[in-house]
């Protein structure tokens, strides 16, 4: 997928208008893979590998229709595969990227920049338009226009939606996890120092723009402001880890109950054994439970030796990389980070 954006994009600064033909991971196709996605300029197909030639030339036909004008978006084609005779069907959704939209061209840029951050994210192809954006993890579209109903579906596999009585093609694209810091205090500003060379993605949110800004926090992945009232706009998935270390620690507990309301992996914040008491039993008077609190760790900064903030840091860190470890096995087609017993 990288290798494909980054083609677009070179077809774009050549001014070539461009055709992606997006492979429709449906029932049949999970089950035994045809090819991979394709690229065209022009007549040509510059990228994309299939195992049935049948199929490769009935796709190159149709992205030469699209380039004239003809305008529809999924077709499907049968195949028989390694010489089975089972016909099996697959359907492949088309996308026009014209070298002289900008928007086209700032998608493919954000695209490449995602897939480099090792970011997920989502392609959503207007079917009528034949128009393709990138949606991120924020629900925030990069390309053509978007309707929210579309840029909040996050689907783990392809699938179509309609809004606004358009059909959307969406499919996902994979991505490493991610660190959330909630603060933008000075441990906050340590840590993804700390963080950078350990190629972790981190995202820094807090809620007042004097903290949360880029040139506070010029090279990490994303710095947003957030109303912590309002954190159910954030996707968290399984595997994602967390670091709370609001202002004050004024909203550890708000940010705290959010959080263990997501599959996130790992919850560490900074305090002391009476502030580690207080938070539980107040999450636990809000239906908490213990398994769902041992995701939470603390490191204590109250035994009076004066930890500066960079010390913190390494010490939160050191809990993220040991959290990141991989047993051996797999479930769910994804390693499952080890246990983390905090300090």
């Amino acid at each position: 997928m990288r290798g494909l954006f980054d083609k677009i994009l070179k077809q774009m600064e050549e001014n070539k208008d461009t055709v992606a033909a997006l492979l429709m991971k449906d029932e049949n196709t999970e089950k035994s893979i045809i090819g991979t996605h394709m690229l065209f300029s022009d007549a040509g197909r510059i990228y994309g590998s299939f195992d049935n030639g049948m199929v490769r030339r009935g796709i190159e036909t149709y992205a030469i229709h699209l380039f004239e004008g003809d305008k529809e978006g999924v077709r499907h084609f049968t195949y028989m595969l390694n010489g089975n005779t089972q016909l099996i069907e697959s359907a492949f959704c088309f996308a026009y990227i014209s070298a002289v939209d900008l928007r086209q061209r700032r998608m493919a840029e954000r695209a490449s920049e995602l897939l480099q951050a090792g970011e997920k994210m989502w392609l959503a192809v207007n079917t009528e338009s034949m128009e393709l954006s990138v949606i991120d993890t924020f629900g925030v579209a990069c390309g053509a226009e978007v309707p929210d109903e579309v840029c909040r579906c996050f689907p783990e596999i392809s699938m179509d939606k309609i809004a606004g009585g358009v059909r959307y093609y969406i499919e996902a694209v994979e991505h490493a996890h991610k660190v959330y810091i909630f603060g933008g205090s000075d441990i906050s500003l340590a840590l993804t120092e700390v963080l950078r060379p350990t190629a972790f993605c981190c995202v820094v949110l807090d809620e007042n723009m004097e903290y949360a800004n880029r040139d506070r926090f010029p090279d990490i992945y994303d710095v947003r402001t957030i109303d912590y009232y309002r954190m159910e706009r954030l996707y968290i998935e399984e595997g994602d880890m967390a670091v709370v270390l609001t202002r004050d620690f004024q909203y550890d507990e708000m940010v705290e109950a959010y959080l263990l309301s997501t599959p996130v992996n790992m919850i560490i914040d900074v305090g002391n054994p009476l502030k580690r008491q207080y938070e539980e039993r107040w999450l636990m008077s809000r239906g908490y439970g213990i398994e769902q609190l041992s995701r939470m760790k603390t490191v204590e900064v109250g035994d009076g030796t004066g930890w500066t903030s960079y010390e913190v840091a390494v010490r939160i860190a050191a809990m993220l990389i040991q959290g990141r470890l991989r047993k051996k096995g797999e479930r769910n087609g994804r390693y499952q980070p080890q246990n983390v017993t905090g300090t």
